[in-house]
């Protein structure tokens, strides 16, 4: 079962693939009406009886279908033996720079915002009680006892470079911009594709993205911060882990759902 699981990832891992099994199903069932319902997928992942205990209270995961051709993903084992669609991407809200303090103070916001989202997907709590915190992250409460959603090196590595990325954007407000135009391109026609701050990250902060994945940032308006609270940020913005539908193959299914689960631990920061 998922829930005998001590990866938060992993549980996620094994409930999309579990979701995408069943969407590959003719029969119409409970998850394709999740998928044509769009939105994010956590609190219907946790609504099954397959085990998923986990919560995110402040990621989101999202699965579009499009009919724009090579973007969902497609089933080519006649071309590379593999899957061919566009890359998945994270969405990684940024906060403003606080107002209302003193420049000396700017160290610990950064800090309490580190506190957070030491990895993009931010904490995680489940029916044992990791992380005691509301689960609603409009009243995000906690005594710092965070439990975190994988602390394997690469992803803590990469929630320094955010930290890095988000202490340069309260310094600078130019480089603030181009790191959110670079992330969400204009004109890019039915389905933004194309956005990925990576050359950036990497011609500044020398990261080298081992994901086969997009890495976005927005300008976020819902954060806000207070000095007096707990954690300083009394309002928490939402990471979004956005994938492309795997579409269902024609034949060898169970060879393209292990396929589709082969990135290894990377995943589901990588999936084709």
């Amino acid at each position: 079962m998922i829930k005998n699981s001590s990866s938060p990832l992993m549980q996620l891992r094994l409930a999309y693939l579990n979701f995408l099994a069943r969407t590959w199903e003719k029969e119409p069932n409970e998850c394709h009406k999740a998928l044509e319902n769009g939105g994010n997928l956590l609190p219907f992942f946790n609504e099954q009886d397959m085990g998923f205990t986990v919560q995110f209270p402040f990621l989101e995961f999202h699965v579009s279908r499009t009919k724009t051709e090579n973007v969902n993903h497609i089933w080519t084992p006649e071309f590379n033996q593999y899957w061919s669609g566009a890359l998945d991407y994270i969405s990684i809200p940024l906060p403003q720079k606080p107002e209302g303090i003193t420049p000396d103070q700017l160290a610990t916001a950064l800090t309490q915002y580190y506190w957070i989202f030491t990895t993009p997907f931010g904490p995680v709590f489940n029916s044992s009680g990791f992380c005691n915190h509301s689960s609603d992250p409009h009243q995000y409460e906690s005594d710092l006892d965070f439990y975190f959603a994988d602390p394997s090196e690469d992803l803590l590595f990469f929630g320094g470079v955010v930290l890095r990325a988000l202490s340069m954007c309260w310094d600078n407000e130019e480089f603030f911009d181009r790191l959110v135009k670079i992330s969400n391109p204009e004109n890019e026609g039915e389905e933004n594709i194309s956005g990925d701050a990576t050359p950036m990250l990497n011609a500044y902060l020398g990261w080298t993205n081992k994901y086969n994945t997009q890495i976005r940032f927005t300008k976020s308006d819902v954060f806000e911060y207070d000095k007096n609270s707990k954690l300083g940020w009394t309002n928490v913005d939402k990471t979004t882990l956005g994938v492309w539908y795997a579409e269902p193959p024609v034949a060898q299914q169970p060879i393209a759902l292990a396929a589709f689960n082969d990135e290894g631990p990377n995943y589901p920061l990588s999936s084709c």
